[in-house]
C-alpha cells in the first residue's frame, strides 16, 4: 500500500462503565481533538458476539483491523478496572446491564486485547484518577506527557 495518512485512530475499548467514554472525552480535551477517537469498535463486536452466542468471524475483525493498519497508525486503549468500580459506575447510571455478567465481559475483553491485531496496544486501569490515565494515553500516542 501507499503511505500512511498522518491521522491517529484511537481505539478506545472496554466493558460498559470501564471508564472508555470518559478517558476517550479527556484525551480528546488534553489533544485538542487532533485525532480521531473510536468509542467501542471491533473489540466490542468480538465481546457482544461472544456473549450474546452469535457467531462471529475473527478472522474478518481482525482483516479489519489490518486494513486500517495499512493506512493509519492505529492505537488500540484497553479500559479495565476492577469489576466493583465497573459495578458502581453502571449503578451511579442507573445501567440495567446485568451485573453477573461483569467478569465474563472483562475476560472477553482481555481475549480481544491478546489477539488484537491494531499496531500499538495499551491495557489501562481506569481505578487510576482521570489525569494519570489521560497522561498515559497521551504519552502513549504522542510521546509527551499532558
Amino acid at each position: 500500500m501507499g503511505e500512511k495518512n498522518s491521522i491517529k485512530i484511537v481505539v478506545f475499548e472496554g466493558c460498559d462503565g470501564s471508564g472508555k467514554t470518559t478517558l476517550m472525552r479527556a484525551f480528546n480535551i488534553a489533544t485538542n481533538y487532533k485525532h480521531l477517537c473510536i468509542d467501542r469498535f471491533t473489540g466490542s463486536m468480538f465481546t457482544y458476539a461472544y456473549d450474546k452466542s452469535r457467531s462471529v468471524a475473527v478472522s474478518e475483525i481482525l482483516n479489519a483491523e489490518n486494513i486500517l493498519n495499512d493506512c493509519f497508525d492505529t492505537y488500540l486503549i484497553l479500559c479495565n478496572c476492577e469489576p466493583v468500580t465497573i459495578n458502581a459506575r453502571l449503578d451511579a447510571k442507573m445501567d440495567s446491564l446485568d451485573r453477573s455478567k461483569v467478569r465474563y465481559h472483562i475476560f472477553l475483553f482481555n481475549t480481544y486485547f491478546e489477539l488484537s491485531n491494531f499496531n500499538n496496544k495499551k491495557s489501562i486501569n481506569t481505578d487510576n484518577s482521570l489525569i494519570k490515565c489521560v497522561n498515559e494515553v497521551v504519552n502513549f500516542v504522542e510521546g509527551k506527557k499532558w
